[in-house]
């Protein structure tokens, strides 16, 4: 999370927090705007985190998200993030690994000590071979004593993606994400020297299957498969009583099918995909569905490029949710010219909606002093993003201008009320 941390100043719109003492969070948020509004792409795989703090802010945590070991980490404006598969986020950020050709193969290891006890690890090696198997794998360990001993933050993660051809034109391909994270959560006290300390517990489990088939041609591509998300968030202890207890599970079933395909010029892109939610809060099991189908029309080719996606989606009690996006890029050995428009809308999440209504003993140690419940009342979210993108000058010296504005109905965020 490091080396993206560290390039976000040059983004406009974007800002960064850094709580090394109380939470050792890493956030990214758009300047002026509640919420997360900020999407991640990983192995062409949507990553969303499941974190319930107390206090909670909706943001992500992005020391759960190893990339330092990545090929490359770009910061995608507006709703260009849509061309790859991210839905309603006003930027996307993308994580690419290395792609290593036929008996070629590439490793990385990254060793990190700091303040506070930390030690981070981080490993991966990606092989290619001649028969077209390709193996990207990645591990990471972190373990902090906290802001005070015995109070210590441990964090392991896992990635995989696994390409195993067929035949000629048929293949499957397996990616996953295990992360795991335990010790404690320090709270945010007005006095930081008496900042007190919460049992913590949390994970997020993906997984995708799919099988794959390729034109005879080698212009078209068909893909169809599973997905599976498990992710849980726990904090407090297992014994009752009055002290804070969260006890959070999200389980998602997928099927997902995609063809694309080049005529002439032009991409076309058509993926469609069906979800089973299930919410556990422990005080109740809710299950929902939901659906999306979009269509991808480009032309990747030439000094002028553009792009449009065009979809809806579905949610159980929420009807119909439209989204689109144009893309546009003119560019050239000495300058670069880029604007996105998109329009898109989001339902609650269970969690939002359906958060058990608690009064519990949090902070003083005293007294019932700490409450949060969701919104059943909460609508869809709607957005309007815009961005504009201007650069002049060669490779690597370059001066620039980005422009992003946009306006969101019936926003969705944690509003604190004292």
């Amino acid at each position: 999370a490091d080396s993206l941390m560290q390039g976000l100043p040059i983004a406009a719109g974007l800002d960064r927090g850094h709580q090394q003492v109380l939470r050792g969070h890493k956030r990214i948020f758009v300047r002026q705007m509640p919420g997360d509004h900020l999407g991640v792409l990983a192995n062409d795989m949507s990553l969303r985190p499941f974190d319930h703090p107390v206090e909670p802010d909706g943001l992500i945590d992005f020391s759960d998200i190893p990339t330092s070991t990545d090929q490359g980490i770009y910061l995608l404006p507006g709703t260009l993030g849509e061309i790859f598969g991210a839905r309603h986020h006003v930027a996307t950020i993308l994580a690419r690994p290395i792609r290593p050709l036929p008996r070629e193969a590439h490793s990385a290891l990254i060793l990190d000590k700091g303040s506070y006890g930390l030690s981070y690890a981080r490993s991966r090696y990606s092989r290619g071979f001649s028969n077209g198997r390709e193996i990207d794998m990645g591990i990471a360990y972190r373990f902090g004593d906290g802001y005070s001993g015995g109070f210590d933050d441990n964090a392991y993660a896992y990635d995989g993606d696994f390409v195993m051809p067929l035949n000629d034109r048929i293949g499957m391909r397996a990616t996953g994400h295990l992360y795991r994270r335990e010790g404690h959560l320090a709270i945010p006290n007005d006095d930081v020297l008496n900042a007190s300390f919460i049992q913590r517990y949390r994970f997020d489990r993906n997984l995708r299957l799919l099988f794959e088939s390729f034109g005879s041609d080698g212009n078209s591509r068909s893909s169809f498969g599973y997905t599976h998300s498990r992710q849980g968030s726990y904090l407090g202890p297992d014994e009752a009583g009055d002290l804070y207890k969260g006890r959070f599970n999200l389980t998602d079933h997928g099927a997902v099918a995609r063809r694309c395909w080049f005529h002439g010029q032009s991409l076309v892109t058509v993926s469609g995909k069906l979800i089973l939610h299930e919410y556990d809060n422990a005080f109740a099991n809710l299950v929902r569905h939901s659906s999306e189908l979009s269509a991808l029309w480009a032309r990747p080719f030439g000094s002028t490029q553009y792009a449009v996606v065009v979809g809806t989606g579905t949610t159980e009690h929420f009807g119909v949710l439209p989204h689109v996006s144009i893309v546009w890029k003119r560019e050239s050995v000495r300058s670069l010219l880029m604007g996105t428009i998109g329009y898109s809308e989001r339902a609650p999440t269970l969690h939002e909606l359906y958060l058990p209504n608690q009064n519990v003993l949090l902070y003083s140690g005293s007294g019932l002093d700490y409450e949060e419940k969701g919104n059943r009342l909460l609508k869809s979210e709607r957005q309007i993003v815009m961005s504009l993108q201007a650069e002049i000058g060669k490779m690597g010296n370059t001066a620039g201008l980005t422009v992003a504005a946009g306006q969101i109905w019936d926003a969705i965020d944690w509003q604190h009320t004292l």
